[in-house]
């Protein structure tokens, strides 16, 4: 096993210091300047180790923006693991879903690996772990929990944010059971977090989805195969008035959205396992009409053609869950003799 892996743009010359940043940070994020950025060059300081399975991380930067797109996702391959991270020092402003987030020194921050995400930063540092998804879906009763924030000053957010501080500093070791219990810590006070309503997931997430509303999308789901799926099935399965669809979905194009939207989703999970499926194949596994169908609505979605999404896929970082490669990747650039300091 790898013992720490550090490195800093400080063992590269100035010039060289942007592309090096971009590369270190690649298998995680899209590092980029951001616009009126009062630096001119990307810079920090990254240093990472697997504590049995539970990988660890801490970064120091300047200002910059980190970026997962779907094109970083595919690539990453970590879309099975949620990242929480100890916010320290310095501000931030995230956007996930189309929603800002403000996250400042002491925020606790939960985001999922499979969902695209922005986050623009002032000069900080963080602490992290990677998060396995099915534990903490189980632990917390659901999966909307992309960009969950916990606020500085809360007594749960105080623990919260010392025990990832200090599964941070634990030096690496071989030990499964180790890291199962680490990991089972930190999901508790999550889950925990959240039961006490301590946490802060913008407006537009406080409004409770209807009940009746949420009833029809896991109608869609459970039907997306159906090429027959539409407006009529819905109201007929639910005696529902087309108005009263349409109020629900806001109009008649937000009931289809719908439909498109979770199907897209499908196809792009299913190519997450299954790379090598045929457009013909995938566009039958989700209901689009056919493949034509399916090429226009993906790369709508996602930015990337079906085909460049599978390349990204099969290059894909982390394969089977086998997180040792993250510190394997940076070991490539590291020079332990120049590296900084680790938190």
């Amino acid at each position: 096993m790898q013992s720490l892996i550090q490195v800093s743009t400080d063992m590269v010359d100035l010039q060289d210091r942007t592309e090096f940043w971009r590369e270190v940070t690649r298998p995680i994020f899209d590092s980029r300047s951001y616009e009126n950025s009062p630096t001119k060059n990307l810079e920090g300081a990254y240093g990472t180790k697997l504590i049995g399975t539970l990988l660890t991380g801490y970064a120091e930067f300047c200002p910059q923006r980190f970026v997962r797109d779907w094109k970083t996702i595919s690539r990453s391959g970590l879309e099975d693991y949620y990242m929480l991270q100890l916010f320290i020092g310095g501000t931030a402003v995230s956007d996930r879903d189309g929603l800002s987030l403000s996250v400042a020194d002491g925020d606790v921050y939960l985001f999922d690996m499979g969902r695209t995400i922005s986050i623009c930063c002032s000069k900080a540092a963080t602490c992290s772990l990677l998060l396995p998804r099915e534990r903490i879906e189980k632990a917390c009763g659901g999966s909307k929990l992309h960009g969950l924030l916990f606020k500085a000053g809360q007594p749960q957010t105080k623990l919260l944010a010392d025990v990832v501080a200090d599964i941070v500093k634990l030096p690496a070791v071989n030990d499964e059971a180790f890291a199962w219990a680490a990991e089972e810590a930190v999901i508790s006070l999550l889950a925990l977090a959240l039961r006490w309503n301590v946490l802060d997931m913008g407006a537009q997430d406080a409004v409770p989805t209807p009940i009746l509303r949420a009833r029809v999308l896991c109608f869609i789901d459970e039907h997306l195969t159906n090429p027959g799926l539409d407006i009529n099935m819905i109201m007929k399965e639910f005696r529902v008035s087309r108005a009263h669809l349409f109020r629900m979905f806001d109009d008649e194009r937000g009931v289809m959205r719908a439909i498109r939207e979770r199907r897209v989703e499908a196809a792009y999970k299913h190519l997450m396992t299954r790379p090598k499926v045929s457009a013909e194949g995938l566009a039958h596994l989700t209901g689009f009409t056919g493949a034509a169908q399916l090429l226009r609505v993906f790369r709508n979605r996602y930015g990337l053609t079906l085909n460049d999404f599978k390349q990204e896929r099969l290059n894909s970082f982390v394969k089977n869950r086998e997180l040792s490669v993250i510190p394997d990747y940076l070991a490539h650039y590291s020079n332990n003799k120049n590296s900084v300091p680790y938190y």
